[in-house]
């Protein structure tokens, strides 16, 4: 899906990852449910002081931050594709920006490097707050990742906040432009 560079803080996040979470208690103490606001489909089991965002307002706000400082040029023909898991309790999102790249070479190989802004979010437990951004020739979700990247990431805990983690990803994102 094409990314809008004429309003790129927007990107349009799926239907089935744009849903509020709610939480509900479960009958064991210290333990709540995680339940998709817009189906009531229960989605996992957390501890009581689990706290997160949507994936919505998640995304959206890594976009924006990301994308903030980049012409329409760089933005142009970018790519962005998604990817969910657990009962959409987990997305991830890949921002190819085919128009930032660097072609690297060595005596054996030879490769051209893109831009790439890939967050991940989870609602349920199954990951953490992360983005990761740079010239990025592999990535996989085992945590394997190749190429000059730097990486912000927070757990979702009761004192997460998504206003600091924005914060925090966009003085990264300019500590790594500037090296």
């Amino acid at each position: 899906m094409p990314l809008d560079y004429v309003n790129a803080s927007a990107v349009d996040v799926p239907e089935h990852l744009d849903f509020p979470v709610k939480y509900e208690d479960t009958k064991m103490e210290g333990q709540k449910y995680v339940i998709n606001g817009n189906t009531d489909e229960y989605i996992g089991i957390v501890g009581s002081g689990f706290k997160c965002e949507n994936h919505g307002d998640f995304f959206r706000k890594v976009s924006a931050t990301m994308t903030e400082h980049l012409s329409q040029y760089e933005l142009l023909d970018a790519e962005v594709s998604w990817k969910s898991a657990y009962n959409n309790g987990m997305g991830v999102m890949d921002v190819r920006l085919p128009n930032v790249s660097a072609k690297i070479t060595t005596t054996r190989h030879e490769t051209e490097v893109q831009q790439r802004i890939i967050a991940l979010h989870g609602v349920n437990g199954t990951c953490s707050n992360v983005a990761i951004f740079g010239a990025i020739d592999f990535f996989c979700l085992n945590g394997q990742i190749t190429g000059d990247h730097s990486k912000i990431m927070r757990k979702n805990t009761s004192n997460f906040s998504l206003d600091r983690f924005i914060v925090e990803l966009e003085r990264s994102q300019q500590d790594f432009t500037a090296q």
